[in-house]
């Protein structure tokens, strides 16, 4: 949908006291953000990505917005995954996501294993309990959960639900059932149980993937096992990407890629049947799904005898991610 104000403006402002606001047509920053001197990479992508925040809170947030203070995840979570997803289609920080998973991500997770962790959806019943969620899991898990969704119903109906919804309820208030409508309708996916699964529950899953290979190195069996927290046992739907990573000429370099539902404790793949085991095999490869991934032996071998050496930033990432949560786990081999 096009961008529904008559302007916009951004103004930095001094002393200003938060990081940034989006007022409609109007977005105030903190005037750090003009750099007076040659900044670090990473300092213009987080300018960048707080831009492209702001900016996305013009149609959730401004153009819809939500009705109750349950709902403020949505609307900080949508900001989240759209200045990613801009700064990967839109500027030169095309290893945005990388960045998400390294900062944003991780945030979610440590905070989802504390005992002050809470639902996504979590029930703000005045504005103390708002202002104590605005947390890494309103925030991070929100985004990490909503990047999960695009994945479950699809990018391309994804935003055509995005569109409907926001021609249906502009300059109206809204909840998270009049999306959920929307992209019911545009992906054909039954997403109320979906949403009582991530959303109304704490606590991250577990996946681990177990096969057995033929003498000739082909998958007989292969299958993704799941598991959760004895204090937060819900077992959710995930769609994930599987990469299988040869070694060649000392680099790690993803030879196919799957993509498949998990539900349950276990689930077979048997696309991966007769295929060569490979010398890694990265569950969640792209990063799609919101869970801890366990790496087989051989696998984790790989990573320590080459330093990680992957060609593209983000499944390095993503297995220094899985290598300090087995550490964190006490399920690190030695």
């Amino acid at each position: 949908m096009a961008y529904p104000f008559g302007k916009y403006d951004q103004l930095f402002v001094p002393e200003y006291n938060m990081g940034a606001m989006e007022n409609a047509g109007c977005v105030t920053f903190r005037d750090e953000m003009i750099f007076r001197s040659r900044q670090t990479v990473a300092a213009y992508e987080g300018r960048a990505n707080t831009i492209l925040h702001e900016m996305a809170h013009m149609w959730f947030g401004d153009l819809v917005t939500m009705k109750w203070w349950d709902d403020l995840w949505l609307n900080e979570s949508f900001a989240e995954f759209a200045a990613h997803h801009s700064s990967v289609e839109a500027t030169r920080f095309t290893d945005a996501w990388t960045g998400f998973t390294n900062a944003r991500k991780n945030w979610a997770y440590r905070q989802d294993q504390l005992p002050s962790t809470h639902p996504i959806a979590a029930d703000n019943y005045d504005l103390h309990a708002v202002e104590a969620n605005f947390d890494g899991i309103t925030y991070a898990k929100g985004a990490s959960t909503l990047k999960q969704l695009v994945a479950w119903v699809g990018e391309k109906d994804f935003f055509a639900g995005l569109r409907a919804y926001f021609a249906k309820h502009a300059y109206g208030n809204t909840t998270l059932q009049d999306l959920l409508t929307e992209l019911e309708a545009s992906s054909g996916r039954e997403l109320g149980s979906w949403s009582e699964e991530w959303l109304q529950t704490s606590g991250v899953n577990t996946l681990r993937a177990t096969f057995e290979v033929d003498g000739d190195g082909a998958f007989t069996s292969f299958a993704v096992e799941q598991s959760a927290h004895p204090d937060y046992p819900t077992l959710r739907r995930h769609r994930i990407a599987i990469g299988l990573y040869d070694l060649v000429e000392g680099r790690l370099v993803r030879r196919e890629r799957i993509e498949t539902d998990v539900r349950g404790e276990r689930t077979e793949i048997a696309e991966l049947l007769d295929h060569r085991q490979p010398d890694l095999i990265l569950l969640n490869d792209d990063d799609l799904t919101y869970a801890k991934i366990r790496l087989d032996e051989q696998s984790f071998a790989q990573l320590v005898e080459h330093d990680m050496a992957f060609t593209e930033s983000l499944p390095r990432a993503l297995c220094w991610g899985s290598a300090w949560d087995m550490t964190r786990d006490a399920e690190l081999p030695s």
